[in-house]
């Protein structure tokens, strides 16, 4: 693999693990609760979407693979357990490992179009990956932090 898509894998996969370890310990109520301000997200729905939007990042933009998502769906998520997100991911995370192993400079410097955000550089979308998940981690952990303070 090329180092920037080493680094950008391993940074990505980091921010995934933190999203997928702060729910743990939540109960299935835990799980699926919404904060009540606009535009919240319980953290099955956040931690569903983050895996869902890091395939569709890399798999779908940046590798030109067919994936099965679907993101509005991602936003109805609801689970009494996080065990599937943990199944999940491994299968996504060797699925994105698989992909990266080809990707060369060229695909880096290309312009890929992204379904959402528009045209951008296999760079950038690296970056918004990046970006994307570590947002998402603030959110999770946030909602966690929330969570436990309704329990006390």
């Amino acid at each position: 693999k090329l180092p920037e898509v080493e680094a950008a894998i391993t940074i990505i996969d980091k921010n995934i693990t933190e999203v997928l370890k702060a729910l743990n310990g939540l109960n299935p109520e835990e799980l699926n609760w919404k904060p009540p301000f606009t535009n919240s997200n319980s953290a099955i729905v956040i931690a569903t979407h983050v895996i869902g939007a890091s395939q569709g990042h890399i798999l779908q933009t940046l590798c030109e693979q067919t994936i099965d998502r679907d993101r509005e769906k991602e936003f109805r998520a609801s689970s009494n357990s996080a065990e599937p997100l943990h199944v999940l991911w491994k299968e996504i995370r060797n699925r994105l490992d698989s992909a990266l192993e080809n990707v060369d400079s060229d695909q880096l410097d290309a312009t890929h179009e992204h379904p959402i955000l528009g045209s951008m550089t296999g760079h950038r979308i690296l970056g918004v990956a990046i970006q994307h998940s570590a947002e998402h981690l603030g959110h999770i952990s946030f909602t966690r932090d929330l969570i436990l303070a309704k329990r006390s």
